[in-house]
């Protein structure tokens, strides 16, 4: 059974693996800096988040800080 699930992973691995590959290769170059430019935007985006939240959470664990004391 272990052996069959393995199979069918490394297959679709592969499926996957030549769909992308399909997909990149048919984008033009325009497309793909395009595609490019807005995953950098959205990790940007979600790296600023990260930052104020975790401002927040050092504000909060300093005001807990300061209530416990």
């Amino acid at each position: 059974m272990e052996a069959i699930l393995k199979s069918k992973q490394e297959n679709t691995e592969t499926w996957d693996q030549r769909s992308t590959q399909s997909v990149r290769t048919s984008l033009s170059r325009h497309e793909r800096n395009r595609i490019l430019w807005e995953e950098v935007t959205v990790i940007e985006e979600d790296a600023t988040k990260v930052t104020a939240l975790q401002l927040r959470l050092d504000e909060s664990q300093k005001t807990l800080q300061k209530e416990r004391e």
